[in-house]
């Protein structure tokens, strides 16, 4: 099975799968290839960003209107 990730979802993805293990268990197909697809992510920050949003305290975050969970991501 060949991953286009521009033109399948994980949904998408999912039911290939499964079809192709389908043909394979009822023979149909001789062998069965489950891709694993590598997701390569650029980061658009830069550190010294990153860190001065790390460095504001969980009190200052709460007074500009952000919650706890928003904090950690």
């Amino acid at each position: 099975m060949i991953f286009v990730p521009d033109r399948i979802n994980t949904e998408g993805l999912l039911l290939l799968e499964t079809r192709e293990l389908a043909q394979y268990l009822v023979g149909k197909r001789k062998t069965v290839d489950f891709v694993y697809p590598v997701y390569e992510i650029e980061r658009q920050d830069k550190m010294d960003i990153r860190q001065l949003i790390l460095d504001i305290s969980y009190v200052e975050w709460k007074k500009m209107g952000f919650s706890k969970g928003t904090l950690n991501y």
